[in-house]
């Protein structure tokens, strides 16, 4: 079951390409080679993002990753009905489904989209390349820093420090 569908397809874009010539807006594909690129673009799909869509739910299996172009997506810990918490932000500059490049499918947190915009979605089976390995760990090691500085300043920061990103 895909969660976020029935937003997906009723503001989804005309599938595109990016053309050999051009770069896509997300860091991670465009810190690619144009070679690997031109590997990957068959297994991604453009859809639109709406806000509230979830991407990923607590213990669900990951079926798609997201390379965010344009929008916000945010990762929220879960705990008990009223405990959660932000704990990472998705932009252009990253990517949906950690979980799949470490090897398991599925993730203790919720992600969902905070700001509408437009992403290139992949599954998990066509993810799983060793064309992307090493620039998609990387990415990993990046978020896992990010989450880390989130935390501390969500629990001991003031809110200007909190509010930063």
């Amino acid at each position: 079951m895909f969660i976020c569908e029935p937003a997906l397809l009723a503001a989804q874009r005309k599938s595109s390409r990016w053309p050999s010539a051009s770069t896509p807006l997300n860091k991670i594909l465009r810190s690619l080679s144009l070679n690997d690129r031109n590997l990957l673009s068959p297994s991604l799909e453009e859809v639109a993002l709406a806000r509230h869509d979830k991407l990923e739910v607590p213990q669900g299996v990951i079926e798609h990753a997201y390379f965010v172009e344009t929008g916000m997506a945010s990762v929220v810990a879960t705990g008990h009905v009223s405990h959660r918490i932000e704990v990472g932000m998705i932009g252009f500059e990253g990517m949906t489904g950690l979980g799949l490049i470490l090897g398991v499918d599925s993730s203790p947190n919720e992600t969902l989209v905070q700001s509408a915009g437009v992403a290139w979605r992949i599954t998990a089976a066509d993810l799983d390349s060793a064309t992307l390995r090493a620039t998609l760990m990387r990415y990993v090691q990046t978020f896992t820093a990010q989450t880390t500085q989130t935390a501390l300043a969500n629990g001991r920061g003031r809110i200007e420090q909190r509010l930063a990103r």
